[in-house]
C-alpha cells in the first residue's frame, strides 16, 4: 500500500481475501511450473478487466514478498499476513528467494500497467521473472 492508509483500506474493502488467496494461488503455480494452472490464475485477476484490481493484486504479491524477506531476516513482527504464517514458514524453509529483485520486478509491473502494457502479458512476464528468482532448497 505504499504507506498510504487511502490504499490500504481500498485493499481491504475490495475482495482483499480473494485477491490474497490468489496470490498464494499463482506462486504455487510458478514455483510448481503448473502452466495450465497459472494461465487460470492469471484469467482470474485479469478477467474482470479492472485495472485497479490487478494492481491490487500486485500489491499484495509486493507484501507477500515483503513479508518473506521479513521472514528471512527474523524480523517477524513486521509481517503483514500474520495469518498466513505457516505458509510463509514453508517457502523461507524450502526455497532460495531473491525478494529484493523480485519486489523490484512488481513494482516495474505496476508502473508497466500504469503505462497501459497488456495486463495478461505483464502477468506472465512477471511470473517467469519471479519463478527466475526463485530455487528450492538443496
Amino acid at each position: 500500500s505504499e504507506g498510504s492508509i487511502t490504499k490500504c483500506n481500498e485493499i481491504l474493502d475490495s475482495n482483499f481475501m480473494d485477491l490474497r488467496e490468489k496470490v498464494i494461488d499463482l506462486l504455487t503455480s510458478v514455483i510448481t511450473d503448473q502452466q495450465l494452472k497459472l494461465g487460470n490464475d492469471i484469467d482470474y485477476v485479469i478477467g474482470k478487466k479492472d485495472k485497479q484490481r490487478i494492481k491490487q493484486f500486485l500489491l499484495l504479491l509486493n507484501i507477500w514478498f515483503a513479508d518473506i524477506n521479513y521472514r528471512s531476516t527474523g524480523n517477524i513482527e513486521l509481517i503483514i499476513n500474520k495469518d498466513k504464517i505457516d505458509r510463509i514458514n514453508k517457502f523461507v524453509a524450502n526455497f532460495d528467494s531473491q525478494n529484493y529483485k523480485i519486489i523490484n520486478s512488481i513494482e516495474e509491473a505496476i508502473r508497466d500497467l500504469d503505462s497501459n502494457i497488456f495486463p495478461d502479458l505483464l502477468l506472465y512476464n512477471l511470473s517467469f521473472t519471479i519463478r527466475s528468482f526463485i530455487h528450492r532448497k538443496a
